[in-house]
């Protein structure tokens, strides 16, 4: 008797968590009509396209802006150095200008003078 009773518990037991099977759904709408066609594909492709040129840019128009920038501190570098030659009594020379006044020969290319390659415009 103990079998039969704990295996009409066990059979209850199993019963109780089981989940009964539910009819499989058919499908009642034509799948062709509810595709993304053409338009899934464009609608996607544009969005990317603007962001792709959107993002293009905004990178160019930073990069001008830190150019602008670095101009800017340069200008006011130069100027602060122009101002403090005249305060001080020296002459200014300006930052190019020092580069090449720094070289043995002034800057000027070295050679013979009659060396195409610094009176041809072409080779330079």
């Amino acid at each position: 008797m103990t079998h039969a009773l704990t295996a009409a518990i066990r059979d209850a037991a199993y019963a109780a968590v089981s989940p009964t099977p539910s009819p499989t759904p058919t499908l009642k709408v034509d799948p062709d009509q509810v595709t993304p066609g053409i338009f899934g594909f464009l609608v996607p492709f544009l969005v990317v396209v603007v962001v792709v040129l959107l993002i293009v840019d905004m990178v160019r128009r930073i990069r001008r802006a830190t150019y602008r920038g670095e101009i800017a501190e340069r200008l006011a570098d130069e100027v602060a150095a122009r101002e403090e030659a005249e305060r001080t009594g020296q002459p200014y020379v300006a930052p190019d200008e020092r580069s090449h006044a720094s070289d043995e020969n002034g800057g000027r290319p070295t050679g013979d003078a009659d060396d195409d390659r610094f009176t041809d415009p072409r080779n330079r």
